[in-house]
């Protein structure tokens, strides 16, 4: 009796706990293949070149990683990638930001697919827009790739010149997000 009681309460927990751990956003082309056309941002002159791409979360989630293709061209290998809530539309604040330090490879055609695993895990909420920002510090040139040949249309982009408002663009780049299913609260 005991032994069906805890099989059955087992089963009712799995039963509540969404079976949809893994890859929740992707943009990159089979093979994890993308486009070798740029996005550059960073600091070009006096003026500091920022962008962004919204993705949206299909059922409640805690982030594990962000896979994202960069490349670096010139000035100090700095830079930090940020996942964003949504404000209106374009980015609002930071939930979490990896600092990667003389980790990009070199453009050649393509750059690198870098792997940041987040250390906050922060909850995402199911039916909601979120943001990877992009951002160099020091004069930097980077590059992010389009996810597609030509850009997919209507993929939301965002961008800020010198800290000014973000403007939309569509089109795409090229990242993943993985995270762990949130699991229900039970009854019990």
């Amino acid at each position: 009796m005991v032994k069906s009681c805890c099989l059955g309460f087992a089963l009712l927990a799995l039963m509540h706990t969404p079976a949809r751990a893994g890859v929740i956003y992707n943009s990159f082309m089979p093979g994890d293949t993308y486009s070798h056309t740029l996005g550059d941002f960073g600091r070009f002159g006096g003026t500091d070149y920022k962008e962004a791409a919204a993705f949206m979360v299909p059922y409640d989630c805690s982030l594990t990683t962000i896979d994202i293709a960069l490349g670096y061209e010139n000035g100090p290998n700095v830079m930090t990638v940020s996942l964003f809530s949504d404000n209106g539309g374009v980015p609002g604040g930071p939930m979490e930001t990896f600092l990667l330090t003389n980790v990009v490879q070199p453009v050649v055609t393509h750059g690198s697919i870098i792997t940041l695993n987040s250390t906050l895990d922060p909850i995402l909420m199911g039916g909601t827009q979120y943001w990877i920002e992009v951002e160099v510090a020091g004069p930097t040139a980077m590059t992010l790739f389009h996810a597609t040949i030509p850009p997919a249309p209507g993929t939301t982009r965002a961008y800020s010149i010198d800290g000014g408002p973000w403007v939309l663009d569509k089109s795409d780049m090229a990242f993943r997000v993985s995270a762990d299913p949130v699991p229900e609260p039970s009854g019990f």
